[in-house]
């Protein structure tokens, strides 16, 4: 097996976990801007950085440029029964754990 097709079953199982477990929403944004008509070309691309050594330093940089953490609240202080919570900055919240 040739090493694109690997790279395209790795993607393709990627995606399919992604799209199947509810809690990744941010990576399946991500993996649906990553795929567009291009897609053949940028798997291409990470095979000659991968397997052949071509431009690895730059693809590197850029993958890891690209990574990002986002910080979901597990639980949050509580607040007044009487008081509703919106996506605004009218009421501080707090977490109690990240």
């Amino acid at each position: 097996m040739k090493d694109i097709e690997r790279l395209r079953i790795a993607f393709k199982k990627l995606k399919a976990a992604t799209f199947f477990d509810k809690t990744q929403l941010p990576m399946r944004d991500s993996l649906v801007l990553y795929e567009d008509d291009m897609i053949d070309e940028k798997l291409f691309n990470l095979e000659q950085a991968l397997f052949q050594g071509e431009q690895w330093e730059e693809t590197e940089e850029l993958i890891l440029d690209s990574i990002g953490v986002l910080i979901y609240p597990k639980s949050m202080k509580s607040v007044d029964d009487q008081t509703a919570i919106f996506n605004s900055d009218s009421i501080p919240i707090e977490m109690e754990k990240p």
